[in-house]
């Protein structure tokens, strides 16, 4: 069984070795920027997805799920739980960079959107002043229109 959770400092970690797996920069997970939910199956973190917080806007980042557990609706799973967590602390908006999986986000709710639509603290993010996203296509989710069909998030183990 699949659980969607918050993470806690204890799983840094284990979400770095999954990002980095995957392709996905690691290098400012544990500064407190982002927020992070994982996904947990018999104790084994095997997906992740972060939040960074610019309100009302939300930076969607760091989405990984391992690639023996692909297929299986984890990435889904992780994305809706997001974006429930967004909208129950008053974000209005989600904002993505992807260049690898646009159509799984578009399949997820999410619409291509230009670069040069947004403003605000979000275009500081070291997601979008990096070279490595210049080419990304960006993609954002409007919070009351985005489905809510996840199990509730739990809080993270104490340790």
């Amino acid at each position: 069984m699949i659980t969607i959770r918050e993470a806690g400092p204890a799983d840094l970690a284990s979400i770095g070795d999954l990002l980095a797996r995957s392709g996905l920069p690691d290098d400012d997970i544990g500064d407190g920027r982002v927020e992070f939910l994982v996904a947990e199956s018999d104790g084994e973190i095997v997906g992740t997805i972060g939040l960074e917080s610019y309100p009302p806007v939300g930076l969607l980042r760091s989405a990984a799920v391992d690639t023996r557990m692909r297929g299986r609706g984890i990435g889904r799973q992780l994305v809706s739980g997001l974006a429930v967590r967004a909208r129950k602390t008053g974000f209005t908006r989600l904002v993505l960079l992807t260049t690898t999986a646009e159509k799984f986000f578009y399949d997820a709710g999410f619409r291509k959107i230009e670069r040069r639509s947004l403003s605000g603290g979000i275009l500081g993010s070291t997601q979008f002043t990096g070279s490595r996203c210049a080419s990304a296509a960006v993609m954002a989710a409007d919070l009351a229109e985005f489905p809510a069909d996840v199990r509730p998030v739990r809080s993270p183990p104490v340790s």
